[in-house]
């Protein structure tokens, strides 16, 4: 029975009461019991309807909230800017990606390039403003690139690097690193790196500890000092 119906009854019932007799008392008592046990359900079924509204607009504010902070990108556009970014000469790899949303037409692009600590430093900036200038014409969108030179030409440290990325992706693919650099001191070595994570990924200090001891294992003055960076890609 409907609470407007109910509590409709009950209303004239009461009205009744005051010119009737015991009959229409009953019932008015029948009526109130019947309106006492339906609430309940009124109550939840108003409660779940509420719940459903708050669940989509937590969702709603959530998707608006990462578009503005540089959540996740749209995986069809990273994949086009790395791909364009690639194949300008002198860039060797690029991280860091993070796509702005700000509505339809309203995006903006920030990555880190690698390139050469042996290169021009005048010949890849040019470079660097090509690329920004013809890709964010491409994709419709402002791009700004921010280089980060990488040893290049040295060999003990591309032997560890690629040592150390080769352990990386045995133990998750979907593992990698970047900004590699060593810095030698008398009883020790650091190795300074980024290694990037799935956005949902757990195991970061196992991860450490296995990077650790497969680092000792080529050479014992060997440290690490570890940033993680998210992949939202």
């Amino acid at each position: 029975m409907k609470a407007n119906n109910v509590f409709s009854v009950l209303y004239r019932t009461r009205v009744k009461v005051q010119k009737d007799d015991t009959p229409i008392l009953n019932l008015s008592l029948i009526f109130s019991i019947i309106a006492v046990c339906s609430a309940p359900w009124l109550a939840v079924i108003g409660l779940v309807v509420a719940l459903i509204v708050l669940k989509a607009g937590y969702e709603v504010c959530r998707d608006t909230v990462d578009r503005l902070l540089g959540g996740k990108p749209d995986p069809e556009k990273s994949r086009r800017l790395r791909e364009l970014l690639l194949n300008y000469e002198g860039i060797l790899g690029i991280h860091d990606l993070v796509i702005h949303d700000y509505g339809p037409g309203r995006c903006f692009a920030s990555v880190h390039a690698e390139v050469s600590d042996q290169c021009n430093i005048v010949a890849i900036h040019e470079i660097i403003d090509n690329a920004e200038r013809e890709i964010g014409r491409e994709l419709h969108m402002p791009i700004c690139i921010h280089m980060d030179p990488i040893a290049t030409e040295d060999e003990t440290t591309n032997r560890v690097r690629q040592q150390m990325n080769d352990f990386l992706r045995e133990i998750d693919p979907a593992l990698s690193m970047h900004d590699f650099r060593m810095v030698m001191g008398q009883d020790r070595i650091n190795l300074i790196f980024d290694v990037v994570v799935p956005a949902d990924y757990t195991a970061r200090q196992e991860l450490i500890r296995s990077l650790n001891a497969y680092a000792r294992s080529l050479d014992s003055r060997y440290r690490l000092v570890v940033q993680f960076d998210v992949d939202y890609t």
